[in-house]
């Protein structure tokens, strides 16, 4: 049981480093995918999106957005899973190195910093962490090679 409890995570280890390098191209152009939830209230809708977006700068963000609407816009979706994809890539200010490279923490509330943030328009709150895609890829690949040469070591013994 123990060794196909191994094999299990072994191989959905590789499924998941498969899956990153085949994203990788993502990073390059605008993409954004996760759920919709939407919830009335009165003439308003509360919006509440949680995505996973490569923004087209090589880089990946998660998090969550919050957004308002008026509730006879169009038809309430209490659940959806949305995307856009593969649309042109945004660009972002690099105010640091680190956003050179990809790494971003926004925390963005629309009382607290203002009308507006280029990282989710017309977005009342917004917490999203991005990092560098290749990053993932390389840590990933990283615990996959530590896992097989920890295996390997282990059958020998």
């Amino acid at each position: 049981m123990k060794d196909s409890l191994k094999l299990n995570l072994s191989r959905a280890s590789t499924i998941i480093l498969v899956v990153l390098l085949l994203t990788w191209p993502l990073a390059w152009k605008y993409t954004s995918v996760g759920i919709d939830l939407e919830t009335p209230h009165g003439d308003t809708v509360d919006c509440v999106f949680y995505r996973v977006r490569w923004p087209g700068d090589g880089s990946i963000m998660i998090g969550r957005i919050d957004r308002s609407r008026a509730a006879g816009k169009k038809v309430l979706e209490p659940f959806d899973l949305g995307g856009v994809f593969l649309s042109t890539g945004r660009t972002y200010s690099a105010d640091t190195i680190w956003h050179r490279f990809g790494f971003r923490l926004i925390d963005y509330d629309h009382t607290r910093d203002g009308p507006y943030t280029p990282f989710a328009p017309g977005a009342h709150r917004a917490k999203l962490i991005g990092f560098p895609h290749g990053l993932i890829i390389l840590a990933w690949a990283g615990l996959v090679v530590w896992r097989v040469r920890r295996q390997s070591a282990a059958d020998r013994e």
